[in-house]
């Protein structure tokens, strides 16, 4: 790129361990943004011992500081100090850097850093225009700012469990997604931040809740709700609108599954019949049909064998389930078993 990047010149004092800052600053170190990282003596990112595993090893072995993959990834292009920061000299020293910093983040408890004297309001008599962003679970001054949680309690509390998943199946949860998810958002609200910094001259405090950041994501299904009363469920790879809509086992192919997205009469025209219509014209009358009322299961998207039919008509409703080792044998061809 060509001339100065979007953030050079902006200094960032970050407190953030793990994924749900370093990531954000990191996209931030990427804009052009100078980002320091300070970590205690005593309890350093933990990511600098991270491993991936499961590795042929029978159990994680210790790797040397500073060798974690992950930690190396969600830092880059930043620089690094040590502070003591249960020492006066240490948070002396916070201070300073403090001053001399466009951007404070952190993404510890709601009171972590008012106990140590550097949360906003000190900060700001430092230095009137600073930004303060702080991400914790549900965010300050609520009746559950004092509780913890990791990625996927913040998944679950914020919605996004409950509807990721199959319609007879539990709620399934993702964890490094949610983190790097709201790490996003949390360096979004800190550009605005700044741009409203360069229009203004104010600084501000920013409250980030991991768990609404979760619920900003679901912003149909709530909008969904308010309008209709419709409670969204799980849906496995199905779409409210579009059908088919999902990842199918195919004939003659090695590769063994294919995606389908269908939004428009393209479908119905070229591949003959669907169940029991012969000419699913829109998107509305696919979801009322049979796609509708088959909509797979955990079991059978995972293990259903092709369908029946002929090679340019075929119908998903005449679908066999299969067992988990052996697939339905047709015209003497079986699929491989999966590994």
């Amino acid at each position: 790129m060509k001339g100065p990047l979007p953030l050079q010149g902006v200094r960032i004092l970050e407190f953030c361990w793990v994924m749900a800052g370093p990531y954000g600053t990191m996209l931030l170190a990427r804009l052009g943004a100078e980002v320091i990282k300070v970590e205690g003596h005593g309890r350093t990112d933990l990511l600098r011992r991270a491993v991936v595993w499961p590795l042929p090893e029978a159990a994680p072995k210790r790797i040397p500081l500073n060798e974690g993959m992950s930690f190396n990834s969600l830092n880059l292009n930043k620089k690094s100090v040590t502070l003591d920061l249960t020492k006066p000299e240490g948070v002396a020293l916070a201070k300073r850097l403090a001053a001399l910093s466009d951007v404070v983040v952190d993404n510890m408890r709601p009171d972590a850093m008012t106990k140590i004297g550097l949360d906003y309001e000190t900060l700001r008599r430092l230095r009137p225009d600073i930004i303060v962003a702080s991400s914790s679970s549900r965010g300050r001054g609520g009746p559950e700012s004092d509780y913890l949680g990791y990625a996927f309690v913040h998944h679950g509390i914020g919605g996004g469990a409950h509807v990721t998943g199959y319609p007879d199946d539990h709620p399934s949860h993702v964890t490094a997604d949610v983190d790097l998810m709201n790490a996003t958002g949390l360096a979004y609200a800190i550009v605005a931040a700044l741009y409203h910094r360069a229009r203004t001259g104010e600084g501000q405090f920013i409250d980030y809740s991991q768990c609404e950041g979760v619920s900003s994501l679901m912003g149909e299904l709530l909008l969904g709700y308010e309008l209709d009363g419709e409670i969204p469920e799980r849906m496995g790879n199905a779409h409210p609108r579009f059908a088919p809509h999902g990842v199918y086992r195919c004939w003659g192919s090695t590769a063994g599954w294919r995606s389908r997205s269908t939004r428009t009469r393209s479908f119905g025209s070229s591949r003959g019949s669907w169940g029991d219509r012969t000419s699913p014209a829109t998107p509305a009358s696919r979801t009322r049909g049979p796609e509708r009322r088959t909509r797979p299961s955990s079991t059978e998207s995972s293990r259903r064998g092709p369908a029946s039919g002929t090679a340019t008509g075929w119908s998903r409703s005449s679908a066999r389930p299969a067992s988990p080792r052996r697939h339905p044998v047709r015209a003497g061809t079986s699929w491989p078993t999966p590994t």
